[in-house]
């Protein structure tokens, strides 16, 4: 089997056209079907089988490689989220300090006591300590860019056209016997091959 598997043969070419050309219109048909489907499996079976002898060491070293290195991984993975958020939420911090001054320094402006001359509001905001969007260290550097974010508050108020939906949980309230509103229940057939 092993020769066939390595390379495809007019002959394995021509079980896949049949399953292109089979019409199944009667009984007789069906049986033609269940030998076609039942050939098709075999050979898979045994290319699956001439598959996994190879694969298989190659997957023992892997899942090993894997978990030697899963641990640190995991806890690094951790330490630069946790990083980044804390860099972010302090330059965040930061910009909306920033902004507060400004908007003070702008609400000031105006004649009278306590008010200041556009011209000193303006120069008073250039004094005002900038905020970086790049820092640079002696082994790398880090760039801000501001993004739009979300956060789900309250699900029942989102349109449906934005909720997925469960499949899993779906499939499981059906085969408890529960049928859930607007989704549609049928049967099919699905055949299952034994060889």
């Amino acid at each position: 089997m092993s020769n066939k598997i390595t390379n495809m043969t007019t002959k394995e070419l021509t079980i896949i056209n049949e399953v292109v050309e089979i019409t199944i219109k009667s009984s007789d048909d069906m049986v033609k079907a269940t030998e076609l489907l039942s050939r098709l499996n075999k050979y898979n079976d045994g290319l699956i089988e001439e598959e996994n002898k190879v694969v298989s060491p190659i997957k023992i070293a892997l899942k090993a490689a894997q978990e030697r290195f899963a641990p640190v991984k995991k806890a690094y993975k951790g330490a630069i989220e946790a990083l980044r958020e804390k860099m972010g939420e302090y330059h965040d911090r930061e910009l909306k300090a920033r902004q507060e001054a400004e908007k003070k320094l702008a609400g000031r402006i105006g004649e009278g006591k306590g008010k200041l001359k556009l011209e000193t509001a303006v120069k008073k905001m250039e004094e005002l300590e900038a905020v970086e969007n790049k820092v640079e260290a002696d082994t790398g550097s880090v760039s801000f860019m501001t993004i739009e974010d979300f956060e789900v508050m309250d699900i029942t108020t989102l349109p449906t056209t934005h909720i997925l939906a469960n499949e899993v949980k779906i499939r499981a309230s059906m085969k408890a016997g529960e049928k859930l509103p607007g989704v549609r229940y049928f049967t099919r057939s699905i055949p299952r091959n034994s060889r």
